[in-house]
């Protein structure tokens, strides 16, 4: 249980000790994506006993959020910092979704309506086993000398 999110927002919970995050029940009714605990591959992705995102990323708390319901399936994830994540089990590639409006967000529900709203033009940056662009001090201007990611 990741006890270091906030208690007045959904926080992660423990579904076979399976990290993700619940949402209002009525939040994800209308969508084609879902937050259901059997539907977020927890077992899958998540389990720290066999090989997982969280240590092939090296993010760590990494935990879903969403699971988009048809082919290819995408993933909408959150880390121990409350960074908020892409990933696309069709191509295995994690975004971090980095644009300044979604930290000002404070509801789990707000930070994913605002992702879900914005597929297509998010501002991310890919993330490595190796390296989490947040940790780049000179992320900036890398930023400024080369294109910005969207997805």
């Amino acid at each position: 249980m990741h006890e270091d999110l906030p208690a007045n927002d959904s926080v992660f919970l423990a579904n076979d000790d399976l990290p993700h995050v619940k949402l209002d029940s009525d939040f994800a009714g209308p969508l084609c994506w879902s937050n259901s605990p059997g539907n977020l591959a927890l077992s899958t992705y998540f389990n720290p006993a066999k090989p997982n995102l969280e240590s092939d990323f090296s993010v760590d708390g990494l935990g879903s959020i969403l699971r988009e319901d048809h082919d290819p399936e995408r993933f909408i994830l959150t880390d121990k910092q409350r960074r908020c994540y892409v990933w696309d089990d069709w191509d295995g590639l994690l975004s971090w979704v980095r644009d300044v409006e979604l930290e000002t967000l404070e509801t789990w529900e707000e930070k994913v309506d605002f992702i879900l709203g914005g597929l297509g033009c998010l501002e991310v940056e890919p993330v490595y086993r190796n390296k989490h662009p947040a940790d780049d001090p000179d992320l900036e201007n890398f930023r400024n000398t080369f294109p910005q990611h969207r997805i």
